[in-house]
């Protein structure tokens, strides 16, 4: 496993960004897909590490995790890539 990406992203930007990277992995993110990770966003906190979701994207080209935690009282979502392996 290499290091984890981490950074930010704009909320209103989250579903885009997952888009993205599960065309680079391979994966085919769909629509039950993003209703899982909305759900599981909504209570998270990126000063509480147990509270931040994780959603694996698991494709032709690559296995990914992804953990996300919103911002409170902001606009901002927390990222944080952990690649498995290449496939």
């Amino acid at each position: 496993m290499t290091e984890p990406i981490a950074g930010w992203i704009w909320g209103r930007n989250l579903r885009a960004f997952l888009e993205l990277l599960s065309r680079y992995a391979g994966y085919a993110l769909d629509e039950t897909d993003w209703e899982t990770i909305e759900a599981g966003v909504q209570d998270t906190d990126e000063e509480a590490p147990d509270s931040w979701y994780s959603y694996p994207l698991v494709g032709t080209n690559a296995s990914l995790k992804v953990t996300l935690a919103q911002s409170v009282g902001g606009q901002e979502v927390s990222v944080v890539i952990y690649t498995a392996y290449p496939k």
